[in-house]
């Protein structure tokens, strides 16, 4: 199961109790910057878009400031075995999101579809 953007950004804001806007703000302070990082981080491994793409998706960022944060995310984690732990449940509440989501457009008789900007992977 392939998650949103959408749904990386929402399960990493529970996660550290931020409104989902501040994915998108241009505020820099550490308690935003950091939890954007992750999500970030979750979306270059959980799905197949591309660093623009994943810019765009976080307040139309650049893609060296994706890269960035991917780098960061992954030293800390190496060094930080709780913050890794909690990266990993991030991401497996992102899934469980993304499944929900599948099993409701079932449930409605609707085939499963998705966003013509997310989630799509090569040879598709």
């Amino acid at each position: 199961m392939i998650p949103l953007i959408a749904e990386i950004q929402q399960a990493t804001c529970a996660a550290y109790g931020l409104p989902l806007i501040e994915m998108v703000s241009d505020r820099r302070s550490r308690a935003v910057a950091y939890p954007r990082q992750v999500a970030m981080y979750l979306a270059r491994y959980q799905t197949a878009k591309s660093l623009p793409a994943i810019g765009r998706m976080f307040g139309d960022r650049d893609h060296s400031t994706v890269i960035h944060a991917i780098r960061g995310v992954e030293a800390r984690m190496k060094e930080d075995p709780a913050l890794a732990r909690k990266v990993t449940l991030i991401a497996a509440n992102a899934i469980r999101r993304a499944m929900r989501r599948e099993d409701s457009q079932q449930s409605r008789g609707g085939r499963v579809r998705r966003h013509h900007t997310e989630g799509k992977r090569h040879g598709q």
